[in-house]
């Protein structure tokens, strides 16, 4: 069996649709004798990913989102992971609502009420929003489920 550390290749991709820049996390499924790979700085990666990880800024569960997030992270990423699916590419769309963040208490200090009220009311908003807009995320999580912490560490 191939470990993780030599299957998978967390790269960053930058995407440039409708005058928009963004960082994509791309976890490369690559073979791990692929002699072409080189990263060092200023080099190009010379390889041809079997699956691909895309995510996008993950929102604060504090608001409603606006059209600039929309333009400027969650559609270009979206369009991406459109084209690389019209491809047969095998793809997997990640994001998820950060729950972390200090404008979440400030949030729920001008609702009065508490943090967790705010990030669930956010969090079901959010994702709902996305769904509205057609932007479909294989995977829709929240970065305080037991899952998020033991795959971040």
């Amino acid at each position: 069996m191939v470990t993780l550390k030599e299957s998978k290749l967390l790269i960053f991709h930058y995407l440039r649709s409708f005058g928009f820049r963004l960082a994509i996390g791309i976890f490369a499924h690559t073979d791990p004798n692929n002699a072409n790979l080189n990263l060092e700085k200023g080099q190009p990666v010379t390889m041809n990913p079997k699956r691909y990880l895309i995510t996008a800024a993950l929102p604060y569960a504090n608001g409603q989102k606006h059209i600039g997030h929309l333009a400027g992270a969650y559609l270009p990423a979206d369009i991406y992971v459109r084209y690389l699916k019209a491809q047969g590419r095998d793809v997997v769309f990640v994001c998820g609502s950060d729950e972390h963040g200090t404008a979440i208490p400030i949030q729920a200090k001008k609702e009065g009420t508490t943090p967790r009220a705010i990030i669930d009311k956010y969090h079901h908003i959010i994702e709902e929003n996305f769904r509205d807009l057609s932007i479909q995320f294989d995977i829709y999580h929240r970065t305080s489920e037991p899952i998020h912490h033991e795959t971040s560490q």
